[in-house]
């Protein structure tokens, strides 16, 4: 083997052979198209066959639930079947009550208390006991012994007939704690209708609900007291 001269000890070829080492590596379009489709190539359908196959093997080990765990769901109605929505009578009413207090009439049942003044009339007795008339004023004797009881009313009516209120609300009670009769509650009834402002009385009903319900009288007094009538 020649000696090398010294110009050439110092040549350095770093990229000779990189074109064969490329070539080595290089990737052909042909194949790699057909790798890629192959990828991409979506799965064959399975028989009928292969499913239940599959389908057996899933449920290998699997035991079905006892028919007394389970609560069978109810088939569905046919076509032809229409559901009966409909509410008896009762309950219907009943609800109506509960919820909506529909078919409560306060006038109907044993504590309604109304009375007329000389001259009034049952279509103004109701009237006042719906509420048509403006309420000015009111007391509340609700827990007062019946004397303490009789002074606040007297004192209350006298201010106001001076004063020419129309209509007023006496709160009494429904003696729901006395254990015979409605205590208070009856003596503003006489109080109404024999007391010394008897005259000045035109009617006299329960309240609405909302003003304490026949726990409380409404009362629609006149502007001047009503004439004694001759004998």
């Amino acid at each position: 083997m020649a000696p090398r001269s010294k110009a050439q000890s110092f040549r350095q070829h770093p990229f000779a052979d990189l074109d064969r080492i490329l070539s080595k590596k290089a990737i052909r379009l042909a194949e790699s198209r057909a790798w890629i489709q192959q990828i991409q190539r979506p799965p064959e359908p399975l028989s009928a066959a292969e499913e239940h196959q599959l389908f057996k093997r899933a449920m290998t080990g699997v035991r079905p639930l006892r028919a007394n765990r389970h609560t069978d769901t109810p088939a569905a109605p046919e076509c032809s079947q229409v559901a009966d929505n409909t509410e008896p009578d009762g309950l219907r009413q009943l609800r109506e009550l509960v919820e909506e207090g529909k078919g409560f009439t306060l006038a109907h049942t044993a504590e309604y208390m109304a009375g007329p003044g000389a001259g009034s009339t049952n279509p103004l007795i109701e009237a006042l006991h719906q509420g048509r008339f403006t309420i000015q004023d009111h007391i509340d004797l609700h827990g007062m012994g019946v004397p303490e009881a009789e002074t606040a009313f007297n004192h209350f009516f006298k201010r106001a007939i001076a004063t020419g209120l129309r209509g007023v609300l006496v709160v009494h009670g429904r003696g729901l704690r006395s254990t015979a009769a409605p205590v208070l509650k009856r003596c503003v009834k006489k109080w109404l209708t024999r007391g010394r402002w008897r005259r000045w009385v035109v009617a006299f009903a329960s309240a609405q609900a909302v003003d304490g319900g026949t726990g409380a009288t409404y009362v629609l007094l006149r502007n001047t007291p009503q004439r004694r009538r001759r004998s």
